[in-house]
């Protein structure tokens, strides 16, 4: 059983969603990865990364998980690496079916989500020493000690970022450090990033595995998620509710050519105002996820049936455009990657960048 356990520099640099892409990638490389989140805030039954993880993989919680009375925000405690290791042992399935029908003693990888080095309140995580330890270690050093783990440590450059700060976070992992991974990387930022962060990385002795280009449809809704956000009512097609949405797009008073101005995006959501049919029709014949209706007015019958021949969920929103827009924005802000498209598209992104062998060879 080989292991691997992803941990950041900082919260919210995007481990869920490498460890999501990662498990995908592997499944399509003939493997069939365990996914765990062992350390959480809350029941680690309820915990949405964990969720999602049970979602994708369509395995069980593992029993055994430390609970958090065992489990401090930042302690790790002996009893916990214990439990900890054995929830992951049982994860990992050992004695799962191999292909040729034999029982597989070594059992599946496993891909561990660990938190992140540094603390949502920007203060480093505590540095614990346990029995058999050469020396204090990092929470997810000390869970990469418990399991046998090799890590990948996330990254998301910001133009603060230096290169000695990342070259620090990895020496605290040791020789327990498999490589980083430099996440959410914009087209225009990718030659200073390649300069001023990897070209020293690699200098210094630092594997970087992987530059993951920043990707507009990771951070997509789902037409669900608008209808909740914006308390909108579903007036036609809510069975498509799951599908996502990665661009909010006004219809206001369009100058142009109406289609011509709703065809620059594919995977969308038009709002628009309750009572004009106009511009409804024109956004409905381009390609649409959803059309929202703003100011409480209902659609013409007409509209209706466009919706339906071109299979467009219609939404209706009390507040006008203007507020609907603002607090549709913010929902994309608030985009987790909770779906399993979004872990799909993920996964071909690492397949284009990964350093793969190296990860593999990590897992045996």
């Amino acid at each position: 059983m080989g292991v691997i356990l992803v941990t950041s520099l900082h919260n919210g640099d995007g481990k869920t969603a490498f460890c999501a892409g990662l498990a995908l990638l592997l499944e399509q490389q003939g493997r069939k990865p365990a996914l765990i989140k062992p350390l959480t805030a809350g029941d680690p039954a309820e915990d949405p990364d964990a969720r999602f993880f049970r979602r994708i993989s369509g395995a069980s919680l593992p029993v055994g998980l430390p609970r958090p009375s065992v489990v401090a925000e930042r302690d790790l405690t002996p009893e916990a690496r214990v439990q900890i290791a054995g929830a992951v042992a049982q994860a990992s399935s050992p004695f799962k079916e191999a292909p040729e029908g034999l029982p597989s003693p070594q059992g599946s990888p496993v891909i561990v989500e660990g938190p992140s080095l540094v603390s949502s309140d920007g203060a480093p995580s505590p540095v614990l020493v346990f029995q058999g330890s050469p020396r204090g270690a990092s929470l997810s050093g000390q869970l990469a000690e418990a399991l046998d783990a090799r890590v990948v440590l996330l990254v998301q450059p910001s133009p603060t970022l230096q290169a000695s700060q990342v070259e620090e976070a990895a020496r605290s992992l040791g020789t327990r450090l498999l490589g980083i991974v430099l996440n959410g990387v914009r087209r225009y930022q990718r030659h200073g990033i390649e300069t001023d962060l990897v070209t020293p990385l690699r200098a210094a002795g630092l594997a970087v595995l992987a530059l993951v280009p920043e990707d507009r449809h990771l951070l997509a809704v789902t037409i669900a998620d608008i209808a909740r956000g914006l308390n909108a009512q579903f007036l036609l097609l809510e069975e498509k509710q799951d599908q996502l949405v990665d661009h909010l797009v006004i219809g206001g008073n369009v100058l142009d050519w109406g289609v011509h101005y709703f065809s620059q995006y594919e995977s969308k959501a038009v709002i628009v105002r309750g009572d004009r049919p106009d511009i409804q029709v024109a956004a409905l014949h381009t390609p649409t996820r959803c059309l929202v209706l703003t100011g409480g007015h209902q659609p013409l019958q007409y509209v209706r049936y466009e919706a339906q021949e071109e299979a467009v969920p219609l939404l209706l929103a009390q507040a006008s455009t203007l507020d609907t827009a603002r607090a549709a924005e913010a929902l994309l802000a608030r985009a987790t990657v909770h779906h399993r498209e979004k872990a799909e598209r993920y996964a071909q992104l690492l397949r284009e960048s990964l350093d793969l062998a190296t990860v593999l060879s990590a897992l045996g």
